[in-house]
């Protein structure tokens, strides 16, 4: 059993108690009175930036440094380079809640995204209902069954959220993930993360052992780049550690990196984290959102 099956499991059960008491019903009656969502796309289309995440946990690194969580949006609202804001609301694993999503919503007025394990249409409409912008849709969640898949994107759509669709962990592989990403998806992430694997638990416990993920290989980034269409918005998530890295992924035709234990899990306060990341970024030459051009070593790289 893999930990994103143990992650699953645990979803739906909590999802059925969270049913029982809030009804679908109310839900999007509360919908309903939300203003417009903000654009994520917008957001993540003017220059390389950064989606900052809150979270209090991991499974991988364990617990976040309780200050930077408490600092975190604060910095994040005040950086120019971060110009969205992801959300866990997974409390079994990742310390978040959707009265968390509220919160943060009531205190930002950048873009929010909603990072969750989405598999049900009632989660979705809890996004929009506690304020969200845009929600994360895992391919390795829905690689059995892609219509489902298809379905909550769709939903999103017609709730106004922008989604960020998700591919390069799981057992069916990213070529398979990325062939049931909607067509009109704008936005698409590449997940450096390896749930699978029989060493997972060995990594994991290195992981937190050490303070530093060995359960993500940046790597991917690049090996998987070229699943993403021309044109997309592209998101580079999961283990990255050092402003350094920020180089490559912009050599690589990346638009944004998603970034949140190198912000909240070390001893160095989160501000002086983010402001490294900044100052990186300000100084590389071409941290332009354009898409790399075809003849980059990244095209030509086949994935694993």
């Amino acid at each position: 059993m893999s930990l994103l099956s143990d992650i699953l499991r645990r979803t739906r059960s909590d999802l059925v108690e969270r049913r029982s008491h809030l009804p679908l019903s109310e839900l999007q009656r509360r919908a309903e009175d939300m203003p417009p969502p903000k654009s994520l796309k917008d957001a993540l289309s003017k220059r390389f930036s950064i989606i900052g995440e809150i979270k209090r946990r991991s499974p991988s690194t364990g617990d976040m440094n309780s200050r930077n969580v408490a600092d975190a949006l604060d910095v994040y609202n005040d950086s120019p380079i971060i110009t969205a804001i992801s959300v866990l609301t997974d409390e079994p694993f990742f310390g978040g809640s959707l009265e968390r999503l509220w919160q943060v919503r009531k205190a930002t007025s950048k873009p929010i995204l909603r990072k969750d394990f989405i598999v049900d249409e009632y989660q979705v409409w809890e996004a929009r209902a506690f304020g969200a912008d845009a929600i994360l849709l895992m391919g390795a969640v829905h690689e059995e069954q892609p219509s489902r898949l298809k379905d909550l994107y769709e939903l999103a759509k017609s709730l106004g959220l922008q989604a960020l669709v998700e591919i390069g962990t799981n057992q069916a592989g990213p070529k398979k993930q990325a062939a049931i990403v909607p067509r009109d998806a704008e936005i698409w992430g590449i997940n450096s993360r390896k749930f699978p694997g029989s060493p997972l638990k060995l990594r994991i416990r290195a992981s937190k052992l050490l303070g530093q993920d060995f359960t993500t290989s940046s790597n991917r980034h690049r090996q998987l780049r070229r699943l993403i269409p021309p044109g997309k918005i592209a998101v580079a998530e999961s283990g990255i550690e050092q402003p350094r890295e920020i180089d490559a992924l912009v050599h690589l035709g990346y638009n944004a990196a998603l970034i949140g234990t190198a912000f909240l899990k070390g001893p160095r306060r989160v501000a002086d984290v983010v402001a490294a990341f900044a100052e990186r970024i300000a100084n590389l030459k071409h941290a332009a959102t354009d898409i790399a051009h075809p003849d980059l070593a990244w095209q030509r790289t086949t994935p694993q």
